[in-house]
């Protein structure tokens, strides 16, 4: 007789890596997903999963989407230096740890950000990095990791806009010089890091910083994209003085805005060095080359 699936919980599941890790571990388990807006959802996920609704704020549904689970991979997250990102990501964990404590579930995967070790942080960096300190002292087994830019297909993130305006508009506003460097990773690529996390207890306690074979500047990332579109594309560099001032501005007339504090410091500054690689050598997995990934196209 088969053994029964074991129940994986996944915050975030209807973002960009959620979606997609989803649908790669609805065959092997028995996938929970922690939604906000169900009727949305059922329109993202896969048919098989289990919506659970909630918010990481609201701790009673945390404890009802971590009740039975034999794992948590915790995605969720704001980005945009919304009011209320430290309260979801800062005390969504602290909530999210006593949740699994209360239930007895002790085996966690973290999805940071590199954000968390720029040496300038914005409110999202600042507030990852306090995510990851509550799981690393937190007692349970957990695996974080911290994944440079994460591209693919419907990219809502920075290759997906870069790529939008690329193709549209006349040039490309970039903030800063454009000599900060990046090291992308596909997104099926980083669900099949979190999956090897997930199926290898050996992986507990330690983090991992998660990005592609290749290094790559603002600029030069345009580049490609441009070149993609069979587009030579210009670039008009806005200095971070300039783009902070619109950023503060923003913040003061939008809940969520289109450009953050965290947005410009992410965008002048290059994440300390780290071996990306690692994670892939150790579950034996090889990420896609740049070239490869963008095949499809980032939209």
């Amino acid at each position: 007789m088969a053994e029964p699936k074991k129940t994986i919980l996944i915050t975030g599941a209807t973002g960009f890596i959620g979606r997609r890790l989803a649908v790669l571990l609805a065959d092997a388990y028995s996938v929970r997903c922690l939604v906000r807006d169900a009727v949305r959802a059922k329109a993202l996920l896969p048919a098989a999963v289990e919506l659970v609704s909630g918010d990481m704020t609201d701790e009673a549904s945390l404890k009802a989407a971590v009740a039975g689970v034999d794992a948590v991979v915790h995605l969720a997250a704001l980005k945009s230096d919304e009011p209320r990102i430290a309260a979801v990501n800062v005390g969504g964990a602290v909530s999210l740890v006593a949740a699994c404590r209360a239930a007895g579930v002790r085996r966690v995967i973290n999805v940071g950000s590199q954000a968390s070790r720029l040496p300038r942080r914005g409110a999202y960096g600042d507030t990852k990095a306090q995510s990851d300190e509550i799981f690393s002292g937190s007692g349970l087994e957990v695996t974080t990791l911290l994944p440079s830019v994460v591209y693919g297909p419907n990219d809502p993130g920075v290759f997906g806009k870069l790529s939008r305006v690329t193709a549209s508009a006349p040039f490309v506003p970039v903030i800063g010089d454009g000599s900060s460097r990046f090291q992308p990773v596909h997104v099926d690529d980083a669900c099949a890091v979190i999956a090897g996390c997930l199926r290898e207890p050996k992986t507990a306690g330690k983090s991992y910083s998660v990005g592609g074979p290749e290094t790559i500047t603002l600029d030069g990332l345009i580049d490609l994209i441009g070149a993609g579109l069979g587009k030579k594309p210009l670039k008009i560099h806005i200095p971070e003085w300039a783009a902070m001032v619109i950023a503060h501005f923003l913040a003061l007339v939008r809940g969520s805005p289109p450009l953050s504090v965290s947005n410009v410091l992410g965008a002048v500054q290059s994440a300390p060095d780290a071996d990306y690689g690692a994670i892939f050598a150790e579950l034996g997995l090889k990420p896609r080359a740049l070239a490869d990934g963008m095949k499809n196209g980032p939209i």
